[in-house]
């Protein structure tokens, strides 16, 4: 299913609270936060024979960062998708984590 979803189908869950499941029963709630498209000029799609690129950015609390791996998000509408997530920074209040979709 991920392989058929464009950031166009992300776009509407910006910035409502989701729910990640980090195995043994245990959840963290998160939000995606931006969603990226990555400018493809209309050929190069075409010669690429494929959707064009995109990614997701998502929020935590601090608390714990997680490592970078494969989790379960529970997204309203798409339901539970395991997504490949990266964690790109951190603050004293949040922890981000980068989706890539190519």
């Amino acid at each position: 299913m991920l392989d058929k979803l464009t950031a166009g189908d992300f776009k509407p869950l910006l910035h409502q609270q989701l729910q990640m499941r980090l195995g043994e029963g245990q959840t963290q709630p998160a939000e995606l936060t931006e969603v990226n498209e990555v400018k493809v000029r209309p050929e190069e799609l075409h010669l690429r024979e494929r959707k064009a690129p995109f990614s997701l950015i998502f929020r935590t609390d601090s608390a714990r960062q997680l490592a970078q791996g494969t989790y379960r998000i529970e997204f309203p509408k798409l339901g539970g998708l395991d997504i490949f997530l990266v964690p790109v920074g951190r603050n004293e209040q949040y922890c981000y984590y980068e989706a890539v979709f190519n």
